[in-house]
């Protein structure tokens, strides 16, 4: 489902519950409100508060953790696919072919993975780019090798296309990273409640309806960040393309 979809489910669930809070007020005898029983409640509802922010904190942290490694990952196969260009450069004439197909295997990954920035409109994922590199191993395979250095060169060649064929298995790896439905489920089960309580207990006039109603709309706010950097090549926060067409406009100099 999609991250603003379930964002704005989360709002309602919790906005539900403030609503539910204020009829249960309307229904419950007049002693269970009293401070006493706000006392204890107050105690138990501290600790799923608790919980809730450190599992919310917790979410966020890592979500941007894979955001960010994404956008290393991305640098750094930018940065290999300039190395494996220069080093087939070396061979000539002869490599001419396998470099016009890794510049055609970076700008389809381009296209693939941010079809917004291209003409088409292909699907977006990088799993497609990893047999195309396989294609590009045996062109530099099958290049011509004269003497033990030439040898050596070749080697190098190929270890860096392998280093670049992990890079994208990697990446397409990271893009797979999703929030467990589970773990959204208990989270937003331990908010409802903490908003149901200030349903319960909170006074009826604008000012708190202002603040309940900003402080529901942070939180599923969060949620939607959570699963936007969960998946960072969809959406509206996703990592950019920018190291990969730097990497292109390199290619074939």
């Amino acid at each position: 489902m999609h991250a603003t979809a379930v964002a704005t489910i989360v709002l309602g669930c919790i906005l539900g519950s403030v609503v539910a809070g204020s009829i249960l007020r309307a229904l419950v005898p007049q002693h269970h409100l009293s401070e006493e029983s706000r006392s204890a409640l107050k105690l138990g509802t501290g600790m799923v508060a608790t919980l809730s922010a450190l599992v919310l904190g917790l979410l966020v942290s890592s979500a941007k953790s894979n955001f960010d490694a994404l956008n290393a990952g991305l640098r750094e196969t930018g940065a290999r696919i300039i190395t494996l260009d220069r080093l087939l450069a070396h061979y000539g004439a002869e490599a001419g072919e396998a470099r016009r197909l890794l510049k055609d295997v970076v700008e389809a990954t381009i296209e693939r993975v941010w079809p917004e920035e291209a003409s088409g409109t292909q699907p977006r994922q990088m799993g497609a780019s990893i047999g195309a590199l396989s294609k590009l191993m045996d062109q530099i395979d099958r290049l011509p090798v004269e003497g033990v250095q030439e040898r050596a060169f070749q080697s190098q060649t190929l270890a860096m296309s392998t280093q670049l064929t992990l890079s994208f298995w990697q990446l397409a790896e990271r893009t797979q990273t999703a929030l467990p439905f589970r773990v959204l489920v208990i989270l937003v089960f331990w908010l409802c409640i903490l908003f149901a309580e200030v349903g319960l207990f909170a006074p009826r006039n604008l000012t708190v309806a202002v603040v309940v109603a900003l402080s529901a709309l942070s939180t599923s706010a969060a949620i939607y960040l959570i699963l936007e950097m969960n998946l960072p090549l969809t959406g509206a926060v996703k990592v950019s393309s920018g190291p990969l067409r730097a990497a292109a406009a390199q290619l074939g100099k």
